[in-house]
């Protein structure tokens, strides 16, 4: 197999990459990925002897603010020398399969398509929604090579496999992840008199970091004890805005930002409750790591976050934007510390259960084996 990975940085899309050749290469199905530049995916998977190439292309996407970079993506993936050099390299591996890792790349299977191998498109996100992504080409013509590039489509949620559909991609396979958690992570809360919040992610636009301070304020307001961490690199602007909102409601002793940690884990372990206030999830690895860790996750009613909650069950879930609801969430849950710990043991036992490297791999094999199956099947008829 080889995937095409948009970058070699290590979110949630590259460590999905990374856990899916693992849980391949288990089964014996051996991977080599091509990354556009050197990075941490790049050194992490040689680590594990995992062939890397380094290859550059353009993403066919773009901020939706910009417009500087679209007419260069566009004339990036229509121009022929590049697609040749790229179906020169499918070649040179002697791929059975490609993958074309994450919507934000398009080249990759205009390529495997030229090169009459399978290509195997896997959506991890909206785009639009959760990154503030736009197609070059526009969602209608984007959309449609999707579905005509694709052998087939996999995707990490039932919430995104409909929004696909709604676009007019086939039906997708719901492919969901490892997500590896070190179990040295997975204990008991810190339990101190301090309620100690985390919310990792990006600090920007749409994560719902100005819902949390004002959560947060609110909650204080109302007799409860707790502290707020964020975690995760940050648009400086924006993490400004925070800061100053912080300030202005008098909370900004009570919150903190790290920054970008190689290790946000730790950060996880060492709060009682994970916030995921993102106006919209494609899936939510950080939901899914807070629950393996023990911790309950307080998230907004919507995207794949509603997928991954059991509302009462697992955590607490509560209206998108509605600030009201995640303070009374947040002192429901100071007041309250054996609700708490039933709810991060509950979340514990059902992630742990739900996603396994078996799991994984059993349903990446057999999309795999099916689209190896139907190039097969092709190659005979034209001979």
């Amino acid at each position: 197999m080889l995937w095409f990975s948009h970058s070699s940085s290590l979110a949630g899309a590259e460590l999905g990459l990374h856990e899916a050749v693992a849980a391949l290469r288990s089964r014996g199905i051996e991977s080599t990925v091509v990354v556009p530049n050197e990075g941490p995916l790049a050194e992490r998977l040689r680590r594990a002897d995992v062939p890397v190439l380094v290859h550059p292309y353009r993403w066919w996407m773009t901020l939706a603010p910009a417009r500087h970079g679209r007419i260069k993506n566009i004339l990036a993936l229509l121009d022929l020398r590049r697609v040749k050099r790229l179906v020169s390299l499918i070649r040179s591996t002697g791929a059975d399969v490609v993958v074309t890792n994450t919507i934000t790349i398009g080249q990759p299977a205009i390529a495997a398509r030229a090169a009459g191998v399978g290509n195997i498109w896997y959506v991890r996100e909206y785009g639009r929604d959760d990154h503030s992504l736009e197609f070059d080409l526009g969602d209608r013509l984007a959309y449609r090579l999707i579905n005509r590039l694709s052998s087939a489509v996999v995707v990490n949620s039932s919430t995104l496999r409909a929004h696909l559909q709604e676009h007019g991609v086939r039906a997708a396979d719901v492919v969901s992840y490892t997500v590896e958690v070190p179990e040295r992570y997975a204990q008991a809360p810190p339990s101190g008199e301090t309620l100690q919040l985390v919310l990792v992610g990006a600090v920007k636009p749409g994560k719902g970091h100005e819902d949390a301070v004002r959560a947060l304020a609110g909650a204080l307001a109302l007799g409860a004890r707790a502290r707020l961490t964020f975690v995760g690199p940050a648009l400086e602007a924006f993490a400004d805005s925070v800061t100053a909102l912080a300030t202005e409601l008098g909370v900004d002793e009570h919150v903190r930002f790290t920054g970008f940690l190689m290790d946000p884990l730790a950060e996880l372990a060492a709060a009682d409750v994970c916030l995921v206030c993102s106006r919209r999830e494609a899936f939510g690895r950080v939901t899914v790591e807070a629950m393996k860790c023990a911790r309950p996750v307080i998230g907004a009613a919507s995207g794949a976050t509603a997928e991954l909650v059991q509302d009462g069950v697992t955590g607490l879930l509560y209206p998108v934007g509605d600030v009201d609801a995640l303070r009374d969430a947040i002192v429901r849950l100071d007041h309250n510390r054996d609700l708490l710990a039933r709810l991060g043991e509950n979340a514990r036992r059902w992630a742990t259960e739900q996603f396994t490297a078996e799991r994984y791999g059993g349903d990446l094999e057999r999309v795999v084996e099916r689209v190896y199956q139907s190039a097969s099947r092709r190659s005979v008829s034209r001979a």
